[in-house]
């Protein structure tokens, strides 16, 4: 009897040990002054190292170099997305928190991060970074993440790169890209779930599936899930990825207080169950008791190309703004537009109190017929705000305006020539071109070619 309890004791107490993977965490080396990650125990070790800093509330400016492409566990998803079913075999990745400095990943990849927590508030590769000295500046640079899940059933931020700033941290991300699949339950982006201070992006892009159930609403984003506090500027970034969620979606960004975009697009279906969605950015609203940021936002040669549909408001580029001032140039939309509670397909969904400018720029769609009609303007922007439109043009099949064109207009190069011809207001139209009896309508192409077979 006494051998039976003890081999039952034995197979239970072993079976328990086989599924309690870990990876044993080493101290990377150091080479002027930056720890050399080259394996995935030196990560965790890194880790480590960030941790204790943290929570001996000694925070330290800390630099962190991969040297090698690091894997966590192989074969994390699906070829869909999705992930694995036997996750028993899978090493959990606790995200870094509390990460203040430089994190280079020197062009290099991590693979196999695995997060399926509860508990875990701030979920990413960094869960959080804070900075210790206001005017530090946090660096995450050159970095892939892919093969990865990361899920927070009540995380408040989830991205791949890092799920939150602080409020006195400064955060630049730069030349970065996520392949994993992300499920938030809160504030979601591709790249970083939100920032509630100053924060720059640029060069980055995600691929990987995003899911957000936001169940009261949050912003989810092709790059950032939420901004608050500060201003973002986002240059060169782009989403590849289909979205669909129960929140405040937009192709770049989710809700933000302040934007200032250039040359950012979006290729993904977005897909609102229970909100808006806008093709770049759901929402923009500033407001007066907000000093850090910008008078304006700006978003600059920047398009959308995915398709959307919304259960309330659908904006081409923006969803809903106000109160607050912004200035799209340059930029256009193609994407065909869907919204159960609005008739009518707008560039911008909806403007309370505030004060748009749309200029030297147009709006189409993917599926043109006869009774096509877009706008550029919500029907309530001249009762509570001041909307202006110059050298802009939107696709009408139905009925003909200053500023509508005909989809033989878009195609023949009429409205090229028109855009690209524009230098007013500070805007030079020349990033704008065509090549004829190729492209549906303008690009970024820089010149107007007319190709002629002989």
């Amino acid at each position: 009897m006494k051998a039976s309890v003890f081999s039952l004791f034995t197979v239970l107490a072993f079976g328990v040990l086989a599924h309690a993977v870990s990876i044993s965490p080493e101290t990377p080396r150091i080479i002027d002054g930056c720890y050399q990650i080259g394996s995935a125990n030196e990560l965790y070790g890194f880790a480590q190292i960030v941790t204790d800093s943290t929570e001996k509330k000694n925070g330290a400016y800390i630099c962190g170099k991969l040297i090698a492409d690091i894997t966590v566990n192989e074969n994390v998803l699906k070829p869909n997305g999705n992930l694995i079913d036997n996750t028993e075999r899978l090493v959990q990745w606790k995200p870094i928190n509390g990460f203040s400095g430089i994190f280079d990943g020197n062009n290099k990849t991590i693979s196999g991060l695995y997060t399926q927590d509860s508990f875990e508030e701030y979920i990413g590769l960094f869960g959080y970074v804070d900075a210790y000295r206001q005017n530090d500046t946090t660096k995450i640079m050159n970095l892939g993440i892919v093969d990865s899940y990361f899920q927070g059933n009540s995380s408040q931020y989830t991205g791949a790169i890092v799920g939150w700033t602080g409020i006195i941290s400064k955060l630049k991300i730069s030349n970065c890209f996520n392949k994993g699949t992300i499920e938030g339950s809160m504030y979601t982006g591709g790249i970083i779930g939100a920032s509630f201070s100053s924060i720059t992006i640029e060069n980055c892009y995600n691929e990987g599936r995003i899911i957000s159930y936001a169940y009261n609403g949050s912003g989810v984003g092709g790059i950032i899930g939420m901004t608050a506090n500060d201003t973002l500027y986002i240059s060169n970034c782009a989403n590849f990825s289909d979205i669909g969620t129960g929140g405040f979606i937009g192709g770049i960004a989710g809700y933000v207080l302040n934007v200032q975009m250039k040359k950012c697009y979006n290729l993904g279906n977005l897909t609102s169950t229970q909100y808006s969605v806008g093709g770049l950015v759901n929402t923009i609203k500033a407001t007066g008791n907000t000093p850090k940021v910008d008078n304006f936002s700006r978003i600059e040669q920047s398009y959308n190309s995915g398709n959307i549909d919304a259960h309330t408001v659908a904006g081409a580029i923006v969803a809903s703004i106000g109160p607050t001032e912004l200035q799209v140039v340059n930029s256009f939309s193609d994407g065909d537009l869907s919204a159960w509670r609005v008739t009518d397909d707008s560039f911008i969904g909806e403007a309370s109190s505030s004060k748009v400018l749309i200029d030297n720029s147009f709006f189409t769609c993917r599926t043109l017929d006869s009774t096509t009609w877009l706008k550029f303007l919500p029907s309530d922007c001249e009762e509570n705000s001041t909307c202006i439109v110059n050298n802009s043009f939107f696709l009408s099949n139905v009925s003909h305006s200053e500023n509508s064109a005909t989809s033989d207009e878009l195609e023949n190069g009429s409205v090229a020539l028109k855009l690209h011809d524009y230098n007013e207001n500070g805007v030079d139209g020349s990033v704008w071109g065509q090549s004829i009896g190729s492209d549906l309508h303008p690009s970024f192409a820089g010149t107007i070619e007319f190709n002629t077979t002989e």
